[in-house]
C-alpha cells in the first residue's frame, strides 16, 4: 500500500494488461529515484524515464507482430531525421539508451532525406 512504481504493459490474449515479463515490468520509485540498483544508469529519475519514453513514441511507429519471437519481420518508422534524433538524444539519456540499445537490432526506417536543387 502506498508504493509508487513505473508499468511498462503488455496487452494479454483475454485483453487485459500485465507487466512485460511478469515483474520485469515494474520499477519501484522512491523520493523521485528508482529502488532497483539493478537498473541501468540512463534510468535516473522517473521524470526523466517518462519523457524519454515519450519522445521515443512520438518519434516512432512500430510495425509488424510483437509476437514474432525473432523479430524477423518488425521495423519502426521515424518521422524524425537522424539529425532531430541525435539533438533528442542529447537532450534525454533515456530516449538515447531505448534508441542506441533497443532499436540497435531492429531495422528503421527514416524519412527520405531533403533533395537540395542546384
Amino acid at each position: 500500500m502506498g508504493q509508487r512504481l513505473i508499468l511498462f504493459l503488455e496487452k494479454t490474449p483475454n485483453g487485459n494488461f500485465k507487466p512485460i515479463n511478469d515483474s520485469t515490468g515494474e520499477l519501484y520509485i522512491e523520493k523521485n529515484a528508482f529502488v532497483n540498483i539493478f537498473t541501468p544508469k540512463e534510468f535516473t529519475n522517473p521524470t526523466v524515464l517518462k519523457k524519454g519514453v515519450s519522445i521515443f513514441f512520438a518519434t516512432y511507429t512500430f510495425h509488424g507482430d510483437f509476437n514474432d519471437r525473432f523479430f524477423e519481420n518488425i521495423y519502426f518508422e521515424s518521422n524524425k531525421s537522424i539529425f532531430e534524433i541525435y539533438k533528442l538524444k542529447e537532450e534525454n539519456n533515456f530516449f538515447k539508451y531505448l534508441v542506441d540499445n533497443d532499436l540497435g537490432y531492429s531495422k528503421v526506417k527514416y524519412p527520405a532525406t531533403p533533395q537540395f536543387l542546384n
